[in-house]
């Protein structure tokens, strides 16, 4: 049995924006500030994993995770850099959606419409279940069921439609649900992972459709991954 609690906490700007304070002329009100011609970045990011495993015999094992994370931009920008954003979906999180698929919020999303994922977010909310058990020498299975999404802060309520930014109110309507099953093969220096994840609730559909009840290959993902997600 063990539990692992994982914590990240950044931020970025401050020493350069100090001095530019210093050394450089302050732009015009709603100007942002510049280095060398070059505008700066000023955000913190933090995030916070829980985790838990139960063994339920030598090899199998129950395992679940809470996750949450969210960013901020002041100073000198108005929104997170867009690699510093938070994203729903892939191998390693909601499995029944591809990589930044899921969210944010309940915003109307069309796939067949998306040709390059974008969907980000300032906040992030997840939870994961999985149960693991063995099957035949170094194969090993997997059944899990995932639910979150990602959201914009309400510092970016203008900037963004109303389904985007969490509300404490009706957020827990927004969260997506997917269950799946996997397959892994412990190579002992690694754990190669291919996870197949089924939507249960897609928030990005329309109302009244959002509850998936009939089964649709557009519906699931196929995720690979090395390492187990958590």
């Amino acid at each position: 049995n063990a539990t692992n609690i994982r914590f990240n906490l950044e931020t970025a700007g401050n020493l350069i924006d100090a001095v530019d304070r210093l050394f450089y002329a302050r732009p015009k009100e709603g100007e942002p500030a510049k280095i060398f011609g070059i505008e700066y970045s000023q955000y913190f990011r933090t995030d916070l994993s829980v985790s838990r495993k139960i063994m339920l015999g030598e090899v199998s094992a129950l395992v679940g995770r809470l996750y949450g994370g969210v960013a901020m931009a002041y100073g000198n920008s108005s929104s997170v850099p867009f690699d510093r954003q938070f994203y729903c979906g892939g191998s390693n999180g909601m499995r029944g959606w591809i990589p930044r698929m899921l969210g944010p919020g309940s915003v109307p999303v069309d796939p067949d419409k998306v040709t390059y994922p974008v969907q980000l977010g300032d906040m992030k909310l997840e939870a994961n279940l999985e149960f693991r058990f063995p099957i035949w020498g170094i194969f090993h299975g997997a059944t899990f069921f995932d639910v979150g999404n990602i959201w914009f802060m309400g510092n970016s309520a203008e900037e963004y439609p109303s389904e985007a930014v969490f509300h404490i109110r009706d957020f827990y309507k927004q969260l997506g649900f997917n269950t799946g099953l996997g397959i892994r093969l412990d190579i002992k220096f690694a754990v190669l992972r291919l996870d197949w994840g089924i939507q249960l609730h897609n928030p990005n559909n329309p109302a009244g459709k959002r509850w998936i009840h009939d089964f649709k290959w557009n519906n699931t993902a196929l995720n690979f991954g090395v390492g187990y997600p958590f």
